[in-house]
């Protein structure tokens, strides 16, 4: 029985990311239905060669013409398009409701379906642009707010200390 490499997974409206993290991968096989995925290779492991594969039953139909994969040194990362580009998020990637221990979510490439936009930029609902804003609070403060230090490291120090000493007193408790 092949051991299972670690699967993570995340989604966007019209696609799957999934990359399967294993190292050194030797003589991969990948089949992709329209409702599953198979993988199976080998990673030789100093003189022992171990053999991997899954099989993840998809939740919904996927597109078998254009998907990417793409293998490096450390994992094997790939791309695959849902057939129904306007259907509504998975609730989950695999169509029984029992998760195996090597499926986890990624974290690094996961969008909650509130948050993913058109332009791919970190914006809210009334066209705030997060990243934008976090890049000025990094140079220093945003322009236009007088008496504001353009580094927060400049502020006054304080002679004077609001620290006022507390007398301890001890409470006897007999009872």
């Amino acid at each position: 029985m092949p051991l299972h490499p670690e699967v993570l997974w995340a989604q966007r409206k019209d696609r799957l990311y999934l990359t399967i993290a294993l190292s050194d991968i030797q003589e991969p096989k990948t089949d992709l239905k329209s409702n599953r995925l198979t993988f199976t290779c080998k990673q030789k492991d100093g003189n022992v060669t171990n053999d991997y594969g899954i099989d993840i039953p998809f939740y919904d139909e996927v597109s078998t013409d254009d998907a990417k994969i793409h293998a490096t040194a450390r994992n094997l990362q790939l791309c695959i398009f849902k057939k129904n580009k306007e259907a509504e998020y998975w609730p989950r990637l695999q169509k029984d409701k029992v998760k195996p221990v090597y499926l986890k979510v990624d974290f690094d490439r996961w969008v909650d379906e509130d948050d993913e936009l058109e332009g791919g930029a970190e914006q809210d609902d009334a066209g705030f642009d997060f990243a934008n804003m976090m890049n000025m609070a990094n140079m220093g403060g945003m322009p236009g707010m007088p008496g504001m230090p353009a580094d927060m490291n400049d502020l006054p120090e304080d002679d004077e200390s609001d620290d006022e000493e507390v007398e301890e007193t001890k409470s006897d408790n007999k009872a």
